[in-house]
């Protein structure tokens, strides 16, 4: 029986260790051409969030925090939300909301290096310690920013300033590789069918888990 259980820590640990450190990263061919990230995605800062505004559900837009990309379900894309606001809501705060595909990840503070980065799935909005990229599709693809910026360190933008934050030109003028929509395609088919496994993975933990405490439980019960 301790045999059985060392058998699904095993898996465990192993399991674990993919998911933790797995990372997506894009191979970067020296002949893609290399362009200012303004030039095929408009660069965004959030808006004022008054508290009077803040905690309805059932809105048609959310409207994020940072502390947003944390809740479960929002490992990569942007699913559930504590605020939603609504037409008049936004109106009011002279707020905007941004398309599904936008990439958005924290702008000031401490929370610059924890290096968060998330996709909007649906229409939504957020508040300014946050920066939007809303990918020009015709020559970028949503999932192909996402994926590049999963390897980038967002303290390459921050100033030195305490705390510390981000300049919108300074995002702008980074260069990015931007191969043809084919190409990116291509590498962002290949990073999803990664991250299939990697969730396969997560799904083994689950099960494993549930073997060992199985197996915990009989030998309990056997020595009542």
């Amino acid at each position: 029986m301790v045999r059985e259980i060392e058998s699904y820590q095993n898996v465990i640990e192993g399991a674990r260790r993919v998911v933790q450190h797995y990372m997506p990263r894009i191979v970067i061919d020296p002949a893609w051409p290399l362009c200012p990230i303004k030039e095929v995605a408009r660069v965004t800062g959030g808006y004022g969030f008054p508290v009077a505004h803040q905690g309805r559900q059932g809105m048609p837009y959310p409207f994020l925090k940072v502390s947003d990309m944390n809740l479960p379900g929002n490992e990569l894309r942007i699913t559930v939300q504590n605020h939603t606001v609504d037409a008049d809501a936004l109106a009011a705060m002279g707020a905007r909301t941004f398309p599904a595909g936008t990439v958005i990840f924290p702008k000031t503070g401490a929370a610059i290096a924890t290096n968060k980065k998330r996709m909007l799935s649906r229409e939504a909005t957020f508040d300014n310690n946050v920066m939007g990229l809303v990918p020009d599709t015709r020559r970028l693809l949503p999932e192909y920013l996402l994926y590049w910026l999963l390897s980038f360190d967002l303290s390459t933008w921050a100033s030195g300033a305490r705390p510390p934050s981000m300049r919108k030109r300074t995002v702008e003028e980074h260069l990015l590789p931007v191969p043809e929509l084919s190409v990116q395609r291509r590498v962002v088919k290949e990073i999803e069918a990664e991250r299939r496994l990697v969730e396969a993975n997560r799904a083994l933990i689950v099960r494993f888990e549930a073997k060992a405490s199985q197996a915990l439980a009989r030998i309990w019960a056997e020595s009542e």
